[in-house]
């Protein structure tokens, strides 16, 4: 079942899932992303066991994957493997538009609409969350699903280690963001389900 669409303003990105890890038993989860020219997923992450899957349904997306620089076109497909380095960007004047899979599942859904949520509050920037205590309690629930490159995994275990102030200060790693009013183009073509 298709979701509303969600928006993350800092990033410039709109994102709908299509299919939740209940619907496939865990194995994946799959959204569609529309992000505005100039949006960019900036921070440099990785999944520690997920292996992510992008199609470009239009635009030209522009990735960077362990350290190369590309860019895709409408029609081509991406797979990073889990624990590799990646991020990526519209790198067109038009609207650059994917197909995302994360396989397994995990968590994936609850991060991404928790981080959304954060960044419709205004406390995330291109390279994470703002606060430090928010930061730590975010990572610590989804550590598995999405983490940055920098700091070093040493640094952000210690990071890590303020979660249970964080969460006794009243942050929290589940949060819901606000469906977006702004409906993609009702003409885009039709995609596989």
């Amino acid at each position: 079942m298709e979701g509303p669409w969600i928006a993350n303003p800092v990033n410039r990105e709109r994102i709908r899932f299509l299919k939740h890890a209940a619907d496939t038993h865990g194995e994946t989860v799959q959204f569609e992303t529309r992000m505005d020219a100039g949006g960019i997923v900036g921070a440099e992450h990785i999944h520690r066991i997920q292996e992510s899957r992008f199609e470009v349904l239009g635009g030209t997306p522009g990735f960077c994957v362990g350290g190369r620089r590309f860019t895709l076109k409408p029609g081509d497909i991406l797979t990073v493997p889990a624990r590799t380095p990646h991020y990526y960007w519209n790198d067109g004047p038009a609207e650059a538009h994917m197909l995302i899979e994360f396989s397994p599942a995990l968590r994936t859904e609850e991060f991404f609409r928790s981080y959304f949520a954060l960044a419709q509050q205004g406390k995330t920037s291109l390279t994470g969350v703002r606060n430090l205590f928010q930061r730590a309690v975010l990572q610590a629930a989804y550590f598995n699903e999405s983490h940055p490159v920098r700091p070093p995994t040493p640094t952000q275990f210690l990071l890590m280690a303020l979660a249970p102030i964080g969460r006794l200060l009243g942050y929290r790693a589940v949060l819901e963001p606000v469906g977006d009013p702004v409906q993609p183009d009702a003409a885009a073509p039709p995609r596989a389900a």
